[in-house]
């Protein structure tokens, strides 16, 4: 069932089965029924009674800041993921924020928690197809990540954030990095394995 509340935030659900319930909601910003962060409201409807129920929406934070080349410029469609501490382990909170043509990006909404940030530069990959003609895909062109605040997932700064607050200038520059060459023949059987597709994928 679903429906939409009023101007006073009311909401009704006629004709409902007897039953037990778990209810909701959602809204730009709203915390509330999102897995990992919030526990959820439930009734019970005996089928001949009214149930009122009251729920306490948690307003979410967000992180916004601009990614960039180290020549100013804005890097378009990177892909900005926010990682949460849960105990020991760091984790994915949400799914990753593409930025726009100014290269700025926002996240959210996010739980009260640390967070470090880290973005992937993607661009479009244009591959030549053995019957002829080509296909496009986007990929992943930074083979690792770059991250706020420092050179290295262990370098990251750490970000505190707190319920319902937006914090601004999470930038991160793409900086140059020494690249180097892999090389080497894939066998099959004793010979080379033609058209083999091989992925680069850093531990």
């Amino acid at each position: 069932r679903h429906n939409v509340t009023d101007t006073k935030g009311e909401v009704l659900l006629n004709n409902v089965p007897a039953g037990s319930y778990t209810i909701t909601v959602g809204f730009a910003g709203v915390m509330n029924g999102s897995a990992g962060f919030s526990s959820k409201s439930s009734t019970t409807v005996e089928g001949s009674s009214r149930s009122e129920l009251t729920i306490r929406a948690k307003r979410g934070g967000s992180l916004t800041g601009k990614i960039t080349y180290p020549d100013g410029e804005p890097v378009i469609g990177a892909k900005v993921s926010a990682l949460i501490k849960r105990g020991k382990r760091w984790q994915g909170f949400s799914q990753p924020a593409a930025t726009d043509d100014r290269g700025i990006y926002r996240i959210y909404p996010l739980a009260r928690g640390e967070y470090i940030v880290s973005a992937f530069e993607e661009g479009v990959v244009i591959t030549e197809l053995p019957e002829g003609g080509s296909s496009h895909s986007t990929s992943n062109m930074s083979v690792s990540a770059y991250y706020y605040g420092g050179v290295s997932f262990k370098t990251a700064q750490v970000i505190q954030l707190d319920a319902g607050r937006e914090l601004g200038n999470i930038n991160i520059t793409l900086t140059e990095r020494a690249l180097f060459k892999l090389s080497g023949t894939v066998m099959g059987a004793g010979v080379p394995l033609p058209r083999a597709t091989l992925s680069l994928r850093v531990r």
